[in-house]
């Protein structure tokens, strides 16, 4: 049976496309990437995020089809986060104020984003549920676009907002007048008008605006669902194809899947996909003959810290001096931090790290 990704596939390569990335720090503007596919877009999260494919959660801000008479018209709006940092209480201060206000202006999110995000459009038809691929580009002004939020609360079910937080002079920014009290105004017996224009023919009614076209006929919240269970099993099946041959790998728990393991005969490999730029010296591992801990250094608030990114009792005794770790640089522009550890015992492991 073909597996997901040449279903997925069919027939998506395409043209490259911009998506836009949004990077945690409030002062460091928003970049773009470029992909030809939906793969391509979801590697380049990984990257961007510093974290294995499986660990990139799919926010969908905007199903497929509900924006029709908008700038993006059938297109599904996208924004992708780091799942360790946002599943739930965690992420400490790292709240991304920019995309946090995106996810809200939807009507999507109520609390903060936290960490780097990446935003994008894709094309899927619930039609062909399997059919997922890129829409058309996502520059940075489409986070400005007041239309597509308006179609995007509605659809998500969230009260209208009474205004956006956009960019000033961006396109799609508008400014609602704020209606004054009218001063009590006597009224003609005949024609019910202000007397004022009694003698003046009424007004024609302003033409009222075109109504959107109607959405797909699937609840919003299917469409949602839908593509974020599809996105997540692309980014699982990446993560598979991407192991050695021959070798199993295995998501360490409580990682949100940016530490993986896999078992050899004599010794454990370790790997986590790091962010792009970082360096031999952001990062701290120990290994001891029971235990292993790694650390990663970054920016947080404009002060350098190190993040416990796993700390746990190993499964089985190791040779810290036959041990060793290094980071290479992968094709997609990240580090990868791999760790081989020296089995005292050639034995097959259960597990990395005790629970």
């Amino acid at each position: 049976m073909a597996g997901i990704l040449e279903v997925t596939n069919k027939a998506e390569k395409e043209a490259t496309k911009l998506w836009t990335v949004v990077p945690e720090a409030s002062d460091a503007p928003p970049e773009t990437r470029s992909g030809a596919s939906v793969d391509d877009m979801l590697a380049m999260a990984a990257v961007y995020l510093g974290v294995a494919a499986t660990a990139v959660k799919p926010i969908v801000l905007l199903p497929a089809g509900f924006g029709r008479g908008t700038v993006v018209g059938d297109d599904a709006v996208v924004l992708l986060v780091d799942g360790a940092l946002n599943g739930g209480g965690a992420g400490g201060d790292r709240t991304n104020r920019r995309a946090s206000l995106l996810a809200s202006a939807a009507g999507r999110l109520d609390g903060d984003v936290r960490g780097a995000a990446v935003v994008g459009r894709l094309r899927h038809d619930l039609g062909d549920p399997l059919a997922v691929g890129l829409g058309a580009e996502a520059a940075p002004a489409l986070l400005s676009e007041r239309c597509w939020l308006v179609a995007a609360r509605e659809a998500n079910g969230a009260k209208p907002a009474s205004s956006f937080a956009v960019t000033p002079g961006a396109t799609g920014a508008r400014t609602d007048d704020v209606a004054k009290p009218a001063a009590a105004v006597a009224l003609d017996p005949k024609s019910g008008l202000p007397q004022p224009l009694a003698k003046k023919r009424a007004a024609k009614p302003a033409a009222a605006a075109p109504a959107r076209p109607a959405p797909p006929p699937f609840p919003a919240a299917a469409c949602r669902d839908v593509l974020e269970q599809l996105l997540a099993a692309r980014a699982a099946e990446m993560d598979r194809r991407a192991a050695p041959a021959g070798r199993s790998v295995a998501v360490v728990p409580g990682t949100a899947g940016a530490v993986r393991w896999a078992n050899a005969n004599d010794k454990v490999h370790v790997s986590a996909q790091l962010a792009e730029g970082t360096k031999r010296g952001h990062v701290r591992v120990d290994i001891s003959a029971t235990r292993l801990a790694v650390k990663v250094g970054a920016l947080v608030g404009g002060d350098f810290k190190l993040a416990t990114l796993l700390d746990g009792a190993l499964f089985q005794d190791v040779d810290p001096a036959a041990s060793s770790w290094t980071l290479v640089d992968t094709d997609l522009g990240s580090a990868e931090l791999q760790v081989t550890l020296a089995k005292k015992v050639p034995m097959r492991w259960l597990m990395l790290v005790r629970a």
